[in-house]
């Protein structure tokens, strides 16, 4: 469990044409009840000379995420969100599912997904997907 704060896992990413469903977890370290409340789906734009990790379908620590230099973020279309507790309590967790709807595959480096979750007091709550 994290220390203070609110962490996102992505567990499970289910790929059918232009539509990528992901499995998450929310883990709540912090002190205080955290709502997930609605997210939020960007794909960055990220050059190619970015240095981020080979594997698809990998999570971003927070450590690479902050090696993304400004970029352009587009938002994308939710097609669905399913979340199994509303409210998260401290040291507790909850699992959710989210359905987004992927542009066109780019052809000069990777696509990178940030899904964006309301903030844990102060703190911006992402998660960062290479696609």
């Amino acid at each position: 469990m994290p220390k203070d704060r609110v962490v996102i896992l992505l567990k499970d990413i289910f790929r059918e044409e232009d539509q990528l469903y992901i499995r998450y977890a929310v883990l709540n370290g912090s002190k205080k009840a955290y709502d997930p409340g609605k997210l939020q789906a960007f794909t960055l734009d990220v050059p190619p000379s970015a240095k981020l990790p080979r594997p698809a379908n990998y999570q971003l620590t927070d450590a690479e995420a902050k090696r993304i230099k400004r970029t352009v973020q587009r938002s994308i279309v939710i097609l669905d969100t399913e979340l199994r507790s509303p409210l998260v309590e401290p040291g507790r967790e909850t699992v959710g599912v989210v359905g987004v709807k992927l542009p066109a595959a780019k052809t000069n480096g990777p696509t990178v997904l940030r899904l964006s979750f309301p903030p844990d007091g102060n703190r911006p709550i992402s998660a960062f997907l290479v696609l």
